[in-house]
């Protein structure tokens, strides 16, 4: 049974989904797939080239990554979608935000789109669900770049007190998600300490 905020997350997101779907912009072309985390809506350039899945950070939605939809599409098959809840995509009642579910949104986009192997290709939260991914299903995975998805609490430090992305990607996500530089996985953190901000402005 779905818990009280979880049912009132997926009531109040397919609320507000179904007016926005009617706004679409024309340029994307976009559909949308029935899973069990919900419907997505989900953009794919198609083809048989090499495929990178992406998943925009919210609040940010597909629209926001059309640019880099053109700068991939001549050298990969790009896929792009929404998760549950965010975006365009509507949970499921049942959907949780939950490691498990947000790894089985994934699989459910590369299953129903016929995909056998990817790079996955996600930032912040949504590069946790493509570590857990990674170790569900490494056969599915031909690359990893996960960017800003390591807290500075569980990253080891240069000298400068920032994380570097060789010891990130060989240390992975606390040590436990198996991920490194030598078996197809990198990890690019969040590198701004106080000091890169006070240079920035």
């Amino acid at each position: 049974m779905a818990s009280l905020s979880t049912w009132l997350d997926a009531k109040l997101a397919a609320g507000s989904v179904k007016p926005h779907r009617q706004i679409q912009p024309p340029a994307l072309n976009t559909r949308w797939l029935q899973t069990p985390a919900g419907t997505i809506r989900v953009f794919d350039s198609g083809g048989d080239k090499p495929c990178v899945v992406m998943a925009p950070d919210g609040p940010n939605v597909l629209e926001h990554y059309q640019g880099l939809f053109a700068l991939l599409a001549p050298q990969v098959r790009v896929v792009c979608f929404d998760m549950p809840g965010f975006g365009f995509s509507a949970p499921s009642a049942a959907y949780d935000h939950s490691l498990e579910q947000g790894a089985a949104a994934i699989l459910s986009v590369l299953d129903q789109l016929n995909i056998a192997k990817a790079t996955l290709a996600l930032s912040c939260a949504n590069g946790f669900y493509a570590m857990r991914v990674a170790q569900r299903a490494a056969s599915r995975r031909q690359s990893f770049v996960v960017t800003n998805a390591i807290g500075r609490s569980h990253a080891p430090l240069d000298r400068a007190g920032r994380a570097t992305a060789f010891d990130v990607a060989r240390a992975g996500a606390g040590g436990e998600s198996g991920i490194s530089a030598k078996n197809g996985g990198v990890l690019v953190p969040h590198c701004i300490t106080q000091d890169d901000r006070r240079r920035a402005i």
